[in-house]
């Protein structure tokens, strides 16, 4: 079988326990993303199946009408608009998708929080240019960690603030405000009062067409 694994940014695939799976296979890796529709059918034409990392690539129609050898397509994480399932299922293409703890993801949002607030980049910048604290950062504890959708990473970036001694609360559709305060956490008034008091702000969202748009300037203005 044909394995075809784009997207590979940091050539990081064949360093994971799960790659040796692949022994036996012939798999081509490409470390950069191409959205031409003629040099991804090119790229991808000889693959049986496709892995695919986030929504780094899109699977539509006119791109599987070019894949004529292509029988699964598996997902990192949770398929989307990304990969056209009906076209798929029309085609006889089986789509497979991921789970997880979203650890990793939750992780990264509170790094990029307390990153934020100390000037982590900047100094670290300025530190290499020898200067030494050119800018007063802050701690987190105290601040209001605002957390848009309670769900499973959600709630794990609401554990990580409670932890630093951040007020957190939470906002979101009725069952994600529903499960914040079953499990004790405070629940914001109103859209317009988690934007203008939270600290920092974290939307744990698929971007999709429901989404989009859904967090509007003026939120942010306040």
């Amino acid at each position: 079988m044909h394995i075809a694994i784009p997207d590979d940014y940091q050539d990081c695939v064949r360093q994971l326990a799960c790659f040796a799976k692949t022994a036996g296979h012939e798999v081509s890796i490409f470390h950069d993303t191409v959205t031409d529709i003629d040099a991804l059918a090119t790229r991808l034409a000889p693959a049986d199946a496709i892995v695919l990392t986030r929504e780094r690539t899109c699977i539509e129609a006119a791109l599987l009408d070019r894949l004529p050898r292509l029988r699964l397509i598996s997902q990192t994480g949770k398929l989307a608009g990304h990969v056209d399932l009906a076209a798929c299922t029309a085609r006889g293409v089986a789509g497979a998708e991921g789970s997880g703890r979203g650890a990793a993801t939750a992780g990264l949002a509170g790094l990029l929080a307390m990153a934020s607030r100390r000037h982590l980049v900047a100094e670290v910048e300025a530190l290499r240019g020898g200067r030494w604290q050119t800018t007063v950062g802050q701690q987190l504890q105290g601040q209001r960690l605002g957390v848009w959708s309670y769900g499973r990473i959600g709630r794990q970036v609401a554990g990580y603030g409670r932890a630093f001694g951040m007020q957190v609360w939470v906002w979101g559709r009725a069952e994600s405000t529903a499960q914040a305060a079953k499990d004790g956490v405070e629940v914001a008034p109103s859209r317009e009062a988690f934007f203008a008091d939270s600290d920092i702000v974290g939307l744990h969202l698929r971007l999709d067409a429901g989404t989009r748009g859904l967090v509007p300037l003026a939120g942010l203005g306040r």
